[in-house]
């Protein structure tokens, strides 16, 4: 089901476990759920398993958005991209939803709403994770920086110890 790998995604990217721990026993327990209907579909009737797996989506994508709304009010600068992914894709959700149930007209975009969102999700998470990789690449190189900086500052401080110590040695 794929609402197991959204809660495994949603794990690792927002960093649940460490940045709020408290969200993360939900999206556990979701990704547990959602793996067990991957087991479901294949030894369960079809119409039992399609409805697992309609629940676990109708509850796991609104948990994905205020989970993100959360993490982004708390200042968690990636949750900005997860947040607007996950809105793309309920918002076409949405529009599919309104068009199957007659309250807007059948056409070809709202017949494709739901590809169109999904891609757009994909498109905003890959933005997501290319922003993640450039901000820890961002931290390596401070880190880098530092560690230089500290092994000039020790070279510096024996250099001038050796100095010191020379001349102690020629004044003797």
């Amino acid at each position: 089901c794929a609402s197991a790998f959204a809660m495994y995604f949603a794990i690792s990217f927002l960093k649940l476990k460490q940045q709020k721990p408290l969200y993360y026993y939900p999206f556990a327990l979701f990704a547990f759920l959602g793996s067990c209907g991957i087991i479901f579909s294949l030894v369960l009737p079809y119409a039992l398993a399609l409805r697992f797996a309609v629940a676990a989506i109708a509850i796991g994508i609104p948990l994905c958005i205020l989970i993100g709304a959360l993490l982004l009010r708390n200042g968690f600068i990636p949750a900005r991209f997860y947040l607007l992914a996950w809105t793309m894709l309920m918002g076409s959700s949405v529009f599919l939803l309104a068009s199957k149930t007659g309250f807007m007209p059948v056409s070809w975009f709202t017949e494709n709403m739901q590809q169109i969102g999904a891609t757009l999700q994909a498109v905003l998470l890959a933005l997501a994770l290319a922003d993640q990789i450039q901000q820890m690449h961002q931290e390596q190189l401070a880190a880098q920086d530092a560690e230089l900086r500290h092994e000039r500052e020790i070279r510096e401080s024996q250099e001038r110890a050796n100095a010191q110590l020379e001349r102690r040695v020629d004044e003797r």
